[in-house]
This record gives C-alpha cells, structure tokens and sequence, in this order.
C-alpha cells in the first residue's frame, strides 16, 4: 500500500470486529506491516469490539501488509489506516 501524499503522520490502524451487537466477530487476527507485528491472537480476539494500534508507515515507498484471521463462517471485521491530512 502507498501512502498517498496528502496524507501523514501520525497513522492509525483501526479494527472493528463483527456487528455493531457482538455478533460475528472474528476468533483471532495476526497483522504484519513492513514485517513487524501490530496485531496478534492476544490482543485481537472474539473478546475484542475494537482496536486502535498506532502505525509507523513509510512515506516514499510502499508499504507490506500482510492479514491472518480466524472465525466462523461469516465472521468480519472492518479496517481502516488513518493519517493526518498535509
């Protein structure tokens, strides 16, 4: 992913798990970027409604990200990266 130019820091990356109800989250995720992790089964779980992890990203290349979760079928989350507009 490349951060748009217009965009810096500070960065955040936001998890919303399942419905607004509790229902269908995800059992566990794992979240790699740039090869550090910023989300683990310990701190992003069925347990968890919602999760903010502050992010260092690189500004003149792309940035990795890799995405491991675990659920039931129809299990969902919602994530979204945050920057500050220049």
């Amino acid at each position: 992913m490349t951060v748009p130019p217009t965009v810096g820091p500070p960065f955040v990356l936001q998890l919303v798990n399942g419905d607004p109800n509790g229902r269908h989250r995800v059992r566990a995720a794992f979240i790699t970027v740039n090869g550090h992790a910023v989300v683990t089964p310990k701190t992003f779980n069925h347990r968890t409604a919602r999760l903010e992890v502050p992010l260092t990203l690189q500004t003149d290349t792309p940035n990795q990200m890799l995405i491991a979760f675990f659920g039931l079928p129809g299990s969902h989350f919602r994530l979204s990266i945050l920057g500050t507009a220049n």
